[in-house]
């Protein structure tokens, strides 16, 4: 049995990885603090996100814009907000990233309750190690208008775009590190399943052994009933035969 565990629930641990790259790539990829964009006035930082975007509005005096803040939690961007390429496609692959990571973790937690081919298996690593390259695609965002001078989703808020002024360019804030994160822990997962054994085959492997050793076991327990009664069998002929001898 212990031998049973080890090589069979051995394979959790991949799955493991993968469960905890699942939620970094979720977080990471749909919160509002993707990147960081510092206003230069105040010297506070603007958050943003592929998908999400900081609320933002002005309190106190807004004739100056000082004492803003910003409040806390995520809002869509406006409608009809122009997207360029590389932010469309860092969109895309948050959405693929987390499909394909999401299936390829159930297919490694029931792949130990199930029969799969060894060429299905190192599949699954392969996905897995190119799961961690969509990943990696999420930061073209870094590379979109939503980072450059222009930010279509900054000029569209007139009041703050007079106000405020902001720096070029973006920093990774909480969301980029945990798409790191995914990133790293994607591939760790593929490599690891790619050096795991098919769970399935020794599974099935060593059920076959415990049940070939069951019925040997079986077989041996026959023959000593047998060989005891014949024993027992030749025992009674030779009392039978003494008495037959001494009655003569």
């Amino acid at each position: 049995m212990a031998h049973f565990c080890r090589e069979v629930l051995g394979p959790i641990v991949p799955a493991v990885f993968g469960t905890c790259a699942l939620f970094c790539s979720i977080l990471g990829s749909f919160m509002c603090s993707f990147v960081s964009i510092e206003e230069i006035n105040s010297g506070n930082d603007v958050y943003t996100g592929i998908w999400l975007k900081q609320q933002i509005y002005l309190v106190n005096n807004t004739d100056t814009g000082e004492g803003w803040s910003a409040f806390k939690g995520c809002g869509s961007y406006p409608n009809g907000l122009e997207y360029d390429g590389n932010w469309k496609t860092a969109a895309a692959f948050t959405i693929i990233a987390v499909v394909l990571g999401a299936a390829l973790c159930f297919a490694l937690y029931f792949a130990m309750c199930m029969v799969i081919a060894d060429s299905v298996w190192k599949l699954f690593g392969l996905l897995l190690i190119l799961n961690a390259l969509f990943q990696g695609l999420t930061f073209l965002f870094l590379a979109s208008n939503a980072c450059s001078e222009d930010r279509p989703f900054w000029k569209s808020k007139s009041l703050l775009a007079d106000f405020f002024e902001l720096g070029g360019g973006c920093q990774l804030a909480s969301g980029g590190n945990l798409s790191i994160a995914a990133t790293v822990l994607w591939f760790v997962t593929g490599v690891l399943t790619l050096f795991t054994p098919n769970p399935s085959n020794e599974g099935l492997s060593l059920l076959s052994e415990e049940k070939a050793e069951a019925k040997q076991d079986n077989e041996e327990d026959l023959a000593d009933e047998a060989a005891a009664e014949e024993a027992i069998a030749a025992e009674k002929a030779a009392e039978d035969a003494e008495d037959d001898e001494e009655k003569k």
